[in-house]
């Protein structure tokens, strides 16, 4: 079996991804400092290139959460 498709985009999704959903009321300004502030926080292509380095990296939260 290969990988699954978007077929209304024609977008392979076999490998990891995230959909972000922000839901809330504002006229367009505010809508596009919304869209730029995420732009701003997600991985750019050089950083998702090194990602899969950072499996297993202690993120300083098993006390709180457990190992």
């Amino acid at each position: 079996m290969g990988p699954r498709r978007d077929t209304r985009r024609g977008i392979g999704v076999a490998g990891p991804r995230c959909h972000l959903v922000v839901t809330g009321l504002g006229d367009a300004q505010m809508r596009e400092r919304v869209r730029q502030a995420f732009g701003r926080v997600l991985l750019r292509e050089d950083e998702m290139a090194q990602a899969m380095s950072w499996i297993g990296a202690d993120d300083g939260l098993g006390d709180w959460f457990g190992s």
